[in-house]
């Protein structure tokens, strides 16, 4: 839930940053992926109302690298004076603490989370020329093709390959992961019957759905996908099996609980402008804001669950 806003919050002056209109006084929010990509276009299409109701610039900042690990280490090794911001997300804190060995932060203790924004599941999809027509109907095809069935997922997103492995974990069956350099060169291999099934976020998987070229099978996430009601999670087959993509703002570990409070505040705002609400309907997610401290507490909860689930799944470093 959106919490509503204090009375004349727009009309606060800008404590924080003063006008901040200069490129060297703006907030730089560091993304753990390249420009152009879902996560990236989330965060750009959060910056600009987050920036106005701070009075200030907030410029995107990609660091493409490791699942998000170089964007969350450039956050983490910042000064905290309210001006390197982390869009922080499930992969550089809860996912690459699995895979990253020695990692260069504490997923908590090296930040100050002040918000989560967002969540939304991930999408299984197979090709229109596939048998399978539903998810059930996509591990009997599994099964019968046994060692020789595989499935994609781009490098780097960890979480998509965790996710696929608690499904096969779940089903008994056993597809061999390939690994693609981007999300584009898996919606090739998705399209072209390449592989048997790939997840990913729903954003990139949905315009080759609508054109016949893929079918949507489910959705990863807790509850179905509003813009895809018919779309099963998973956990309806396999009650316990869920993963959900989330994002939310943090800052380096100290900064002042006056601009904690103050960027919460604005994060809530935030959520509530038109055009963001119809960016999160399209890529697949819905607000679901927290404030800093539930917001820390729920990170805490998701790294011990993604380390049992990575431990089990024997993707762990």
């Amino acid at each position: 839930m959106i919490p509503p806003l204090r009375r004349g919050f727009l009309a606060l002056p800008a404590l924080l940053l003063g006008t901040a209109t200069a490129q060297d006084n703006a907030i730089k929010l560091y993304v753990g992926a390249a420009a152009g990509t879902g996560i990236d276009l989330s965060a750009r299409g959060f910056a600009a109302p987050f920036g106005q109701a701070l009075r200030a610039t907030v410029l995107v900042i990609n660091r493409p690298s490791a699942g998000g690990v170089l964007a969350a280490e450039s956050v983490a090794q910042a000064a905290p004076d309210g001006r390197s911001l982390l869009y922080s997300s499930l992969g550089p804190l809860a996912v690459a603490p699995q895979t990253i060995r020695p990692l260069p932060y504490h997923p908590l203790n090296s930040f100050t989370h002040l918000a989560r924004l967002a969540c939304g599941g991930f999408v299984i999809a197979v090709p229109a020329q596939s048998p399978a027509h539903d998810l059930p109907g996509l591990i009997a095809h599994l099964r019968l093709r046994g060692g020789a069935a595989n499935y994609a997922t781009s490098m780097g997103a960890m979480a998509y390959r965790l996710a696929a492995e608690m499904l096969q974990q779940a089903a008994g069956t056993r597809a061999q992961h390939v690994p693609f350099r981007t999300t584009g060169e898996v919606l090739t291999a998705l399209s072209t019957n390449q592989v048997e099934f790939a997840i990913d976020l729903r954003g990139p998987l949905q315009p080759l759905a609508h054109q016949g070229e893929i079918r949507l099978l489910a959705v990863t996430s807790a509850e179905s996908d509003p813009a895809l009601p018919m779309l099963p999670p998973l956990a309806r087959y396999y009650p316990g099996v869920v993963l959900e993509s989330w994002v939310g703002f943090s800052a380096p570990r100290g900064l002042p609980p006056a601009q904690q409070a103050r960027m919460a505040e604005a994060a809530a705002f935030t959520l509530r402008d038109p055009a963001v609400q119809t960016m999160l309907g399209r890529s697949g997610a819905v607000p679901a804001y927290m404030p800093g401290q539930a917001y820390t507490a729920f990170i805490a909860q998701e790294l011990t669950r993604i380390t049992q689930l990575a431990q089990h799944a024997g993707l762990t470093a």
